[in-house]
């Protein structure tokens, strides 16, 4: 390679160019000028030498077919780059290979010299993605950045092409532009301006069913996350958000808390099964749970989980996990109304309460994992919900003195499996659920209240 070759930069010629050029940073506008180029030649069967700077052998490969087209129309094709690949053998086709350190390794351009047509598209590489990208430079290639010019200005085209020639060492002869190259209605000019046109309108319809199958993509995630956001616990969706690019195998997930563990469960509901339509009993339990859900996280607790015909949830406040299974009781009692109604069945409702510290933590494969709570109070609510009379609810002794020691709550002693000795608990009887819920209504905090759904 020549000391000229090795040491020559043909974008500098443009750093301060007319404002009539066209700069641009866009991949797009600058592979359309490109291609448009290419047309005006071997449309036009311009007999001239195309000079093409490609960076590297390997960036020219994919354009092989294209440009041996070229070279069959036009005078001669000089390709510049670096030989990181071998260089098929084409006719009319000339490698003038680069350096990796020489300038023209870092630029893209072509040049077109004829009496009929000049432009110069010239480009640089501003280098691997930068922390602070000027507003000009745009991604290409492999995460490269370009800016460039596209010149008509005839002092430019051929300052371009002269540069060239000197430097692999040909004799440049200057060009005179016919007076009449912008006038005929099937110039180069014209054409050029055209073939841009179609290029341009060609990517934007490109772009244009890419953002439909982005937005038809955007509207599947939104139905799949609203059905996703069903499918789980509050928690689990909260721990999901949280994730980002960090896989669940990575972090440890398990939680140490004080928490009151809810279960529910409907009297006899085998015994109903074997002799309700299923169709009728599936329907009128998915409106149960429904109801029983909604009353959770209105109390700011959260569903662990619905097992067959019961329901587990957990709170951090024992007082709203009381009142909230006050409430459900009572909605419980109105829903079972309706359904005599309708003569549908039934669906009695016992429900425990128990607080101690537990562990919310993920569990299960590596494929499936869901989040649960773990601990003695999870095993006591469920025992304790046996226990509770249809319509009313037993609670533990930790849950009845963190709410205050209930006036309407019976306490008595209860041989509970799994203790080995008696435990004190407290049941309020069906008719007693609206006494002992107007009793709690003026206790704890504004923040105690029941709350938005989720």
């Amino acid at each position: 390679m020549s000391a000229s070759l090795a040491s020559l930069s043909l974008y500098p010629l443009v750093s301060r160019h007319n404002p009539r050029d066209l700069s641009t940073a866009s991949v797009q506008t600058l592979l359309a000028i490109s291609h448009s180029l290419e047309d005006v030649v071997m449309r036009h069967r311009l007999t001239l030498t195309f000079y093409a700077g490609f960076q590297r052998v390997s960036s020219f490969l994919p354009q092989v077919d294209r440009f041996a087209r070229l070279a069959a129309l036009c005078q001669e094709v000089l390709i510049f780059a670096v030989p990181d690949a071998p260089m098929p053998a084409l006719p009319g086709v000339t490698l003038i290979p680069l350096s990796d350190d020489a300038p023209l390794a870092r630029e893209w351009f072509i040049v077109v010299d004829h009496e009929r047509f000049g432009a110069a598209l010239l480009t640089r590489q501003l280098g691997e993605v930068p922390t602070r990208v000027t507003r000009k430079a745009i991604a290409f290639g492999r995460g490269r950045l370009y800016e460039g010019v596209l010149t008509f200005d005839d002092q430019w085209v051929g300052a371009a092409r002269q540069a060239l020639d000197q430097a692999v060492g040909r004799a440049y002869q200057p060009v005179q532009r016919s007076p009449d190259a912008l006038l005929a209605f099937e110039s180069p000019y014209t054409v050029f301006g055209r073939s841009l046109v179609r290029y341009l309108e060609e990517n934007n319809q490109q772009l244009l069913g890419l953002y439909q199958t982005l937005a038809q993509r955007t509207r599947e995630l939104e139905r799949l996350q609203g059905v996703v956001r069903k499918l789980v616990s509050q928690r689990a969706w909260e721990e999901a958000q949280a994730f980002g690019d960090v896989t669940p195998d990575t972090r440890s997930t398990v939680e140490v808390q004080p928490l009151t563990v809810l279960f529910t469960d409907i009297e006899q509901f085998s015994r109903l099964s074997e002799s309700v339509d299923p169709a009728v009993l599936l329907e009128s339990l998915n409106r149960y749970l429904d109801v029983l859900a909604t009353t959770v996280y209105q109390y700011r607790g959260d569903v662990d989980k619905f097992l067959g015909d019961g329901m587990m949830a957990f709170f951090e406040d024992p007082l709203a996990a009381l009142r909230c299974a006050l409430t459900l009781q009572g909605r419980v009692s109105a829903f079972n109304a309706q359904q005599i109604a309708a003569l549908r069945p039934v669906l009695p409702t016992r429900v425990g309460l128990a607080t101690g510290i537990c562990l919310i933590g993920r569990i299960g494969s590596r494929d499936r994992q869901e989040i649960t709570v773990m601990g003695d109070a999870v095993n006591l609510a469920s025992r304790l919900q046996a226990k509770a009379t249809p319509g009313g609810l037993v609670m533990d002794g930790a849950t009845y003195e963190a709410c205050g020691r209930p006036a309407t709550a019976i306490g008595y002693l209860v041989k509970i499996y799994g203790k080995s000795d008696a435990q004190m608990v407290y049941e309020v009887g069906p008719d007693d659920i609206g006494a002992c819920e107007r009793e709690l209504a003026g206790r704890g905090h504004s923040s105690d209240l029941p709350g938005e759904g989720r």
